[in-house]
């Protein structure tokens, strides 16, 4: 999204000229930093450590850390482009993703030695959502991603996205203080990652691994209880529900019928398992 793209948008706008005062009308000094947003399943499946340590392998350094449960509002904003042809099931599973648990916002800057744009360099190095056409040895390939919801990471295209998405992130008062943080990292010229930034992501990372919860999906087995679970809670005479079910068992494809009842009707118990399900056998 370029700027002649943004001047419209209302988050563009607020946090763009709140980096103006603050950089004092320097926009060029944003090239250096990136946006990322570490979504819950890299939590879940116990992919942060791997995650930090590409964002360090590959000349970048975090100088700002926070969590952020990220609401269906926010989701609906950050890709407020992208939904344009996108189903209601579609939009759906991608807010309950983000309500598994909290993300992490973070700010990077490009240490290297490459003449690059540092969010369009992070947007390269983390690799397409899709699966058929992914780098080889792009973060989202490292990372294992199995599908296009199920990703791991977002990070801003550009200059103009990554100014417009903290307009979305975040309030007035903490647009003020990341550009205030920006500038005064940037007049530092720091290379090194701050040890605040390092005891926090070593702390979540080790509540994380603490916690023992690390879902490993089961594929097919997985996909055949999911189907038997609603079964078990739909009525047996309903002949509608009990052949959308069966094709989805022959098919191995959970059809936007059945799913759109599915959510109508609240028989999904939304958890990781039921999402790595969708994602992976459901059309939407």
């Amino acid at each position: 999204m370029r700027l002649m793209n943004c001047v419209k948008d209302v988050f563009f706008k607020n946090s763009f000229r709140i980096a103006n005062k603050v950089l004092t009308n320097d926009i060029s000094i944003l090239s250096s930093y990136a946006l990322m947003i570490v979504k819950p399943e890299t939590i879940v499946f116990q992919k942060l450590g791997i995650l930090l340590k590409l964002i360090k392998m590959n000349d970048f350094i975090i100088i700002y850390c926070k969590k952020e449960n990220i609401n269906g509002a926010q989701i609906i904003s950050l890709w407020e482009w992208s939904w344009d042809n996108a189903t209601i099931e579609r939009i759906l599973l991608n807010q309950k993703l983000f309500e598994l648990s909290y993300s992490l916002v973070l700010i990077l800057k490009y240490v290297g030695n490459k003449n690059c744009i540092a969010s369009e360099y992070l947007t390269f190095l983390k690799g397409s959502s899709n699966i058929e056409i992914r780098e080889k040895g792009s973060f989202r390939d490292i990372l294992k991603s199995s599908n296009f919801l199920i990703n791991f990471i977002h990070t801003s295209d550009d200059v103009e996205n990554f100014i417009r998405e903290i307009g979305v992130l975040f309030s007035s008062d903490e647009i003020i203080d990341i550009y205030t943080l920006i500038l005064n990292d940037y007049e530092k010229q720091n290379t090194a990652q701050p040890k605040s930034i390092c005891s926090l992501l070593k702390t979540i990372k080790n509540d994380s691994l603490k916690a023992n919860n690390k879902f490993i999906f089961n594929g097919e087995k997985d996909f055949y209880n999911f189907l038997e679970n609603i079964k078990n809670k739909i009525n047996i005479e309903d002949h509608y529900i009990n052949h959308l079910l069966s094709k989805a068992q022959n098919n191995k494809v959970i059809s936007n019928d059945l799913l759109w009842f599915l959510i109508k009707n609240k028989l999904i118990e939304w958890n990781i398992k039921s999402l790595s399900v969708l994602t992976l056998y459901a059309i939407y």
